[in-house]
């Protein structure tokens, strides 16, 4: 291994105009040199080639770009870009967030120091796209946790995307096309199930995640159903997680029941509520960690208690 290794930051980017620009200048303007930047857009119709194509122009020995004419999904185009990285180690980034400066060079010290750890995460700021303000941190939101593969399916995808950094490795494994939504987290628990590998956890802001109208995780309808369907998958693939996969499902139903207390429907509530139950059986006080969490953040945050139910439709 080199002392400058190659470290390949794959970006997927769709109809993402207004932010791409910010973002892929964020990783270019790294103070860590040795970088593969590979664009996968995924046939944006708005002006986001025009835009990547005078960012390959300014930073040729840096980036390079692949413009799709047909969209054919985020799973496809996550694949493309990842079969184009030859880096030793890989970021993971969208096309609407942020690189702090300095994050490449911090995370892959951390990571050669603590060779352990095959992937890493940081902390990340979470902000308004509209107004620029920071709402909050992902750690004081959702804490900080390490592991394996094994909390990855427990806690579901407690891994900011844009934070990640992992070894690139000689296993056969990419974005699983039975998945729509959320297919870093079954990706990254295969690929750390395939390396035995663990995860860890530098504590520094080095990043910016984007809130806007357009997130795909703000449809909680759709990531509560994808959740119910990717357990049912690792449930399938990886038997020896079923006490792992029966204690998310009871976060998932308890998630699903707040969602439906808030939408009036209280009968269909009860009735989540209850399968949430019978999931943690017989440790049923199981079912307060995430209610308690959230509530610990409403005090912190000065929020209404009014509050927690639109906070817990929206976690992890």
């Amino acid at each position: 291994m080199s002392n400058s290794p190659l470290v390949s930051v794959f970006i997927t980017s769709y109809n993402q105009e207004d932010f791409i620009g910010e973002a892929v200048k964020s990783v270019a303007e790294q103070d860590y040199q040795n970088v593969q930047i590979v664009i996968s857009d995924d046939g944006s119709t708005d002006s986001s080639p025009l835009i990547l194509k005078e960012l390959s122009k300014k930073y040729p020995k840096k980036i390079e770009i692949h413009l799709h004419k047909e969209n054919r999904g985020s799973t496809w185009n996550h694949n493309y870009a990842f079969q184009h990285c030859w880096g030793e180690y890989i970021c993971y980034f969208d096309g609407d967030d942020i690189m702090l400066p300095g994050k490449i060079r911090k995370q892959l010290e951390f990571m050669r120091q603590h060779p352990k750890f095959c992937l890493t995460y940081h902390n990340v700021e979470l902000f308004e796209s509209n107004s620029g303000k920071t709402i909050n941190t992902w750690k004081n939101r959702f804490g900080a946790r390490t592991g394996s593969a094994k909390e990855l399916v427990r806690y579901g995808n407690f891994l900011p995307s844009l934070s990640i950094m992992f070894e690139k490795n000689t296993f056969d494994i990419e974005f699983n096309q039975e998945v729509s939504m959320s297919e870093d987290w079954f990706f990254f628990i295969e690929y750390l199930q395939k390396t035995k590998g663990k995860i860890g956890y530098l504590n520094e802001i080095l990043g910016r995640y984007r809130r806007h109208r357009n997130n795909i995780t703000l449809d909680w309808n759709k990531k509560i159903e994808n959740q119910f369907r990717m357990l049912s998958m690792i449930e399938n693939r990886y038997p020896e997680f079923i006490n792992e996969v029966k204690k998310r499902l009871g976060d998932v139903y308890l998630i699903e029941a707040f969602s439906l207390y808030g939408d009036k429907k209280r009968m269909l509530a009860i009735q989540e509520l209850f399968k949430s139950i019978k999931m943690f059986y017989p440790n049923v006080f199981s079912i307060f960690r995430l209610p308690f969490r959230e509530f610990v953040y409403i005090l912190r945050s000065k929020m209404k208690t009014d509050d927690l139910i639109k906070t817990l439709i929206g976690i992890e």
